[in-house]
C-alpha cells in the first residue's frame, strides 16, 4: 500500500492533516503575522488541534522559534523538502490574507474534532466486539 514516510499518519487522517499544512504553510510564509495570534490566549489553534506527529513537531518549532525560526537540525532532509512543499504550496495560493488563516484554522479545528470523534467511536465499537467476542466464549 501507499505510504507517507515522512508523515505516517497521512494516511491514517487526511482530512486532518491536508488542515494542519494549510494551518503550517500560512505559518512559514506570514510567521510575523500569525504566530504571535496563536501565542495569544484566544488562539484560533493549539498544539491539541495537531493530531499528525509529524506536523506537531513542526507547530512546535514554529512556536519556540523566534518569529517562526525553525531548527533545522531536528528535521530529516525528506523532512525539511515536505516543510518547504507546505510552505511554497502557500504561496501558489492568491489570498493568504488574515481572514484566510482563520477559516483556515477553523477547518483544522473541525478536522481533528471529528476525527477524535471517530477515534472514540471506533474505540467504544471495539470494546462492545471484545465483551461479546468474549461472553460467547464463556458460554462454550
Amino acid at each position: 500500500g501507499y505510504s507517507d514516510r515522512v508523515n505516517p499518519d497521512y494516511m491514517k487522517m487526511p482530512a486532518v492533516a491536508r488542515a494542519e499544512e494549510a494551518v503550517l504553510g500560512m505559518l512559514l510564509l506570514r510567521p510575523d503575522e500569525f504566530i504571535p495570534q496563536l501565542k495569544s490566549p484566544d488562539a484560533p489553534v493549539t498544539q491539541d488541534d495537531f493530531l499528525t506527529e509529524f506536523n506537531l513537531r513542526l507547530f512546535r518549532s514554529l512556536m519556540e522559534g523566534d518569529n517562526g525560526e525553525i531548527d533545522f537540525s531536528a528535521f530529516s532532509p525528506d523532512e525539511v523538502g515536505r516543510i518547504t512543499r507546505m510552505k511554497v504550496d502557500r504561496m501558489q495560493v492568491s489570498d493568504n490574507g488574515a481572514g484566510v488563516f482563520l477559516d483556515c484554522c477553523h477547518k483544522l479545528k473541525e478536522a481533528a474534532e471529528k476525527q477524535r470523534q471517530k477515534t472514540v467511536l471506533l474505540s467504544a465499537d471495539d470494546l462492545k466486539a471484545m465483551l461479546t467476542e468474549k461472553r460467547s466464549q464463556n458460554k462454550k
